[in-house]
């Protein structure tokens, strides 16, 4: 009883901290007001390519363009194909790779709410984080057995302080010192607890 009365227990004190910043944090929320919709889509089709070389003192600046058909996946708009287009530079952009056919990426449909070109944003990755998570959290079980999994469940809510906690009080404007010294707490004596459960070794650490 003691090992589920304590993950009641921080469960009940992480819904607490929840409730008390959720309301004032206006989480993805469009602030500038604009009529903007993000979809995640998958490329069928590269109609355009372009690219832009000029020179920039004694460096040189390379802009790409590309534009391309793609079909929305989730959302609203599930199941319509969409023109799109994506701008990659060698400055604000270096890294991005160009899109390709078969690309799943997140897309943003024009400010104006019109039905014109969409615009490219991030690549889809879950696919591959999530293949990697299932490898950690198997491998956490396989090696630690009943420490991997409190370990693992300790990790869960480590994350859950700090992305439903943490980051909607500092969005909400509230004191970053204050909730930073109280999601510390919190964590430290959540995953001593529950890694080592309740005794003076723990009181100690």
């Amino acid at each position: 009883y003691q090992y589920l009365l304590t993950v009641l227990l921080f469960s009940f004190l992480l819904w607490i901290g929840w409730k008390l910043v959720c309301d004032e944090a206006q989480l993805f929320q469009n602030a500038s007001g604009s009529n903007s919709e993000e979809a995640l889509c998958q490329i069928l089709e590269i109609t355009d390519e372009d690219q832009i070389i000029s020179n920039l003192g004694d460096m040189y600046y390379l802009e790409q363009h590309f534009e391309f058909k793609a079909k929305i996946l989730r959302g609203p708009h599930k199941g319509e194909v969409i023109n799109a287009e994506q701008i990659i530079d060698n400055v604000s952009t270096l890294g991005v790779q160009p899109v390709e056919i078969g690309d799943k990426l997140f897309v943003y449909s024009p400010a104006d709410g019109s039905d014109g070109i969409w615009s490219a944003g991030d690549f889809y990755r879950s696919g591959q984080i999530g293949f990697l998570l299932t490898f950690f959290c198997l491998a956490l079980l396989l090696f630690g057995q009943k420490k991997g999994f409190n370990t693992m469940l300790s990790l869960a809510f480590t994350c859950a302080a700090i992305f439903l906690v943490f980051v909607p009080s500092i969005l909400s404007g509230k004191n970053p010192y204050l909730w930073s010294f109280l999601i510390c707490i919190y964590i430290i004596c959540m995953t001593l607890s529950l890694v080592s459960g309740f005794s003076r070794k723990s009181l100690a650490s």
